[in-house]
């Protein structure tokens, strides 16, 4: 039932390409992976200005800068804050694996969040649950 209303909803409302990319974007960011440039480039700037996104973006600089040992202090901060999203958190240990920072043994199993991608004939539909997440997490996403 379910899918046969997203299926006849993005049949009769397909976005412009403008709306794709951004939901493309918006795609990207829910596997907690992306390189920390590139999140950070996607933020909007007021954003830059709150926690974690103000750490993450000093991990960057320190990274940046070449002072790896201060980049993996400011990432180890972030994963030290509690009540993130846990997509912050899995932003964090991406940005510490790309130092060659390992997670320990003894988390390497937590199950932090799952998306589930699936393709339809008018799009793509995501379903994604976090261990802390804000809201809901249902989307579909056309042309898929």
């Amino acid at each position: 039932v379910v899918t046969r209303f997203f299926q006849k909803k993005f049949r009769e409302e397909q976005p412009d390409n403008g709306q794709q990319d951004a939901a493309a974007r918006l795609r990207d960011a829910l596997f907690g992976d992306s390189p920390l440039p590139l999140l950070l480039a996607s933020i909007k700037v007021d954003a830059l200005q709150s926690e974690p996104w103000t750490t993450l973006a000093e991990a960057e600089r320190y990274r940046t800068s070449g002072e790896s040992a201060k980049a993996i202090a400011s990432l180890q901060t972030v994963l030290a804050m509690p009540n993130l999203e846990s997509r912050m958190y899995l932003e964090a240990w991406q940005a510490l694996r790309s130092l060659g920072v390992n997670l320990p043994p003894e988390q390497a199993k937590d199950l932090l969040g799952m998306v589930v991608e699936v393709g339809l004939p008018g799009g793509l539909l995501l379903i994604w649950l976090f261990q802390q997440a804000p809201r809901g997490s249902v989307s579909v996403f056309p042309g898929g």
